[in-house]
């Protein structure tokens, strides 16, 4: 549902050539404004499909005056966007329109049938491993090198793994049970007829599957905070009745958080968010604070918006 919205305004997407940089950036503008109206009118939808005592009970707190500073949605399914609903209803006559979840709220998801995860809610982070493959013509990512750049700046002991290729990763990622924090900067795709089958794009054509995760020291032993900064692949589905796709296997087999984003993102914003959130994060405030904040602070960027996060929203790192 959400993949086919997106894909209806992704058609619409002004394209740069034969443009002038100001015409560009006028119809970049004016598509932006057409998504952010369409998003507010899909949270709205999304509202609609939540029980009502759900509703009721929502507005009941709203109403008194002292709505909560958090929420955690505990949840066997992981596809529906929370953060995205728009609360809205008429009371005595008048409507009301409330700001979208994950702009009101410090928001968190997790899966009911597992622990929650860190205890305590403060993560020492002793080792900072990011993955950044560099891609051939025409698929570079300048901005991501840009990124990498940053956070290194900010955390002159982040360790990116070099080659970015499948050897390195089974060897140097998936069989450590000492990282606190995996961050992959890069190209994802997600699988729609079979989630679990969704990949993480490598260096010499190299792919890293949502499967690829499963009985692994890193998830079951090392239980990082996962950050995925790649197109779509916070999206999940049902693969043989059960959720799949990169957070489900991520959460299922012990870490302790995903944040990645439900739709594509752009390649200089994904950047500059990246280094915001680790920002707020250095100045110790907790995940699902600084992913409010950010939310807030771009409400009209689709890129901002895009980042699901699963996990406990008051989990804080000390970085």
């Amino acid at each position: 549902y959400l993949d086919e919205y997106y894909q209806q305004y992704i058609s619409q997407f002004p394209r740069a050539q034969g443009m002038e940089e100001a015409q560009f950036q006028t119809a970049l503008k004016q598509w932006e404004k057409t998504f952010s109206k369409g998003l507010d009118q899909l949270g709205k939808r999304l509202w609609t499909f939540l029980p009502k005592s759900f509703q009721d009970e929502y507005f009941k707190i709203y109403l008194s005056g002292d709505a909560p500073r958090s929420i955690i949605v505990h949840s066997d399914e992981m596809v529906f966007p929370w953060e995205l609903v728009v609360p809205h209803s008429t009371i005595n006559g008048k409507l009301i329109i409330l700001e979208p979840l994950g702009i009101s709220h410090v928001f968190g998801r997790w899966k009911t049938s597992l622990p929650m995860k860190p205890i305590p809610q403060n993560l020492q982070v002793r080792n900072f491993c990011v993955l950044n493959p560099t891609y051939t013509a025409p698929h570079e990512l300048p901005w991501s090198l840009v990124e990498i750049k940053a956070l290194q700046r900010l955390f002159p002991k982040l360790l990116v793994i070099k080659p970015a290729d499948l050897t390195a990763v089974e060897t140097q990622i998936l069989n450590r049970s000492d990282i606190q924090i995996f961050h992959f900067s890069g190209h994802g795709r997600y699988d729609q007829n079979n989630s679990d089958l969704s990949e993480l794009l490598l260096e010499g054509n190299g792919a890293l599957k949502a499967l690829g995760f499963i009985g692994t020291k890193l998830c079951a032993e090392a239980c990082p905070i996962v950050y995925l900064n790649a197109c779509s692949v916070g999206s999940t589905g049902l693969v043989v009745g059960r959720m799949g796709g990169f957070a489900a296997n991520f959460l299922e087999n012990g870490c302790s958080g995903v944040i990645a984003p439900y739709w594509p993102i752009n390649d200089a914003r994904a950047a500059k968010f990246s280094v915001s959130l680790y920002k707020k994060l250095q100045t110790g405030r907790a995940i699902g604070e600084a992913l409010q904040e950010l939310r807030s602070e771009n409400r009209t960027d689709p890129t901002f918006i895009a980042y699901s996060y699963f996990g406990d929203p008051w989990t804080r790192l000390n970085l």
